[in-house]
Formats: structure tokens, C-alpha cells, sequence
């Protein structure tokens, strides 16, 4: 909980994206300014849309963890509070701000994460098109690389395939880790379900078929809704496990895009 003396309120920490940010680096960048804390992010919570004096809003909410932190006080957050559930509840200035503590616990009951990603493109050909379609490729790679610390990864996991290898090797070089590389491992859900009972956070560059057939049979065997699973190229699917079993799927079909 922080305290803005402005308002003279207390909420949840939010602000504003710088532009071209993502919101899930924006989350984090806030978090880490308002509490001190550098957080890991989790599951999404519920999207606010409301009318203040200076236009609509809309602030997007994960759940998320973190170690110890300094707190320093500052003209726009002057107090910061840590406090179970009930007690929050009852501080919060804003009742839409209840709505979404009370959808953190549920989303808090995460042992591991699987961050399945699909490559972001092939080798830079002689044709037009396929320059462009590199030069994205490798922007979208980098993207990655600065969007997925948020999930605070252990181990990344590739099909053996440069493509897909190079979709990780900013994220790898960002974080130090190696990628390691398995034959069919984004389709096969029984190895998917072995990534999360050994805990932590596994991202996993594969195909888009794979992706879609596994998070659809993930879904479908622990009765997780999901109208449609797509895949575009570059996404992520953050996959969140409770042991073995998947309690919850989120879906970015971009990190390149701030609004996707």
C-alpha cells in the first residue's frame, strides 16, 4: 500500500508508462520507484477503467512477489505499508482498488512459472520482404530480452533450431544463463508439467503449432477456460502452475507493441 500526499490517499502502487514502454516493464519500473521493492511479476489482475480529472484511465494490475526493499519517501509517495489482505481492504481510499486485492491471493498461489515463447523469425534473406522480416525478428528478440526479467527466469529451453535459439540470446546475455536446447519440447506436456514441479521460471522458444496445442491441452486437462489459443510470432504465453497443475494462462501477443 503506498500513500500519496497529494491526494492524501491510499492505493496500490501504479503509474504512468514512459512512451513506447510496455506495461509489464512499466509495472515493474513503477513498483521498484513507489516501494523500493524489485518485483517478480506474476499473473494478471483486473484491468481498472475510470473517468479522472484529467480524462479517462486505464491501469493494468499483475500480482506480484518481492524480497526486501528501502523505502524512500518522496513528494509523490511519502509512506508505504505492508499489510494482510483485511487490513488492506480496509485502508484502500478507492473501492475499485478492493476489486483487485481481492483477486491477489488466488493469483499469489504460484510455485512455477512456464514462459512459453514462440521465435521471432529466420535468418535475413536476399528478398525485401525477408530483410524485413529479420530486422523485426531481431527486434522483437530484443524485446524479450528486456520484458521477460520481469518473470525473474532460472533456465531457458529451446527446440533445436537456431531460430528459436536466437529468439532467446538477448534474454540469455541479459540474465548471464545459457539456453539450453531439447528435441520436442513445447508439444510435449508431460515435460511442460515437469518445468513447473521443479519450480522457478522456465521460458521456452518453440513453434506456434506446439504452443497452441500444448497450452490448449494444458487448459483443457485442468479445466482452464480459453476460447481460442493463438500464437502470433514473437508472443508469450506465461503459463502459471500450482505443482504441477495449471491454475492460470496469460497471453502477449507482443512485447514490441505497448498496447498489446
Amino acid at each position: 500500500m503506498v500513500h500519496r500526499p497529494r491526494h492524501d490517499d491510499w492505493s496500490l502502487p501504479k503509474g504512468k508508462a514512459i512512451r513506447g514502454e510496455h506495461p509489464l516493464t512499466t509495472a515493474c519500473r513503477e513498483v521498484v520507484e513507489e516501494t523500493g521493492v524489485r518485483p517478480v511479476l506474476g499473473p494478471r489482475l483486473p484491468t481498472q477503467r475510470y473517468r479522472s480529472p484529467g480524462g479517462p484511465k486505464v491501469v493494468h494490475y499483475w500480482a506480484m512477489s518481492g524480497g526486501e526493499g528501502t523505502f524512500t519517501p518522496t513528494a509523490e509517495v511519502d509512506r508505504a505499508a505492508w499489510l494482510p489482505i483485511p487490513e488492506a481492504r480496509a485502508l484502500l481510499s478507492y473501492r475499485r482498488d478492493v476489486a483487485v486485492l481481492d483477486r491477489l491471493a488466488p493469483a499469489l498461489a504460484v510455485d512455477a512459472v512456464v514462459l512459453l515463447v514462440r521465435h521471432t523469425g529466420g535468418p535475413a534473406r536476399r528478398r525485401a520482404g525477408d530483410q524485413a522480416t529479420s530486422y523485426r525478428g531481431r527486434r522483437q528478440a530484443r524485446a524479450l530480452g528486456r520484458v521477460l526479467p520481469g518473470f525473474a527466469p532460472s533456465r531457458l529451453l529451446s527446440v533445436r533450431d537456431p531460430w528459436h535459439r536466437d529468439t532467446l540470446v538477448p534474454l540469455a546475455r541479459h540474465l548471464g544463463l545459457p539456453v539450453a536446447q531439447e528435441t520436442t519440447l513445447a508439444g510435449d506436456v508431460d515435460r511442460i508439467r515437469e518445468l513447473a514441479a521443479d519450480g522457478g521460471t522456465s521460458v521456452v522458444a518453440a513453434p506456434g503449432a506446439t504452443i497452441r496445442a500444448a497450452v490448449s491441452a494444458l487448459c483443457r486437462a485442468d479445466r482452464l477456460a480459453r476460447t481460442r489459443v493463438r500464437a502470433r510470432r514473437g508472443s508469450v504465453w506465461a503459463l502459471f502452475f500450482r505443482g504441477s497443475r495449471l491454475t492460470s494462462a496469460d497471453y502477449y501477443p507482443s512485447v514490441t507493441n505497448p498496447e498489446a
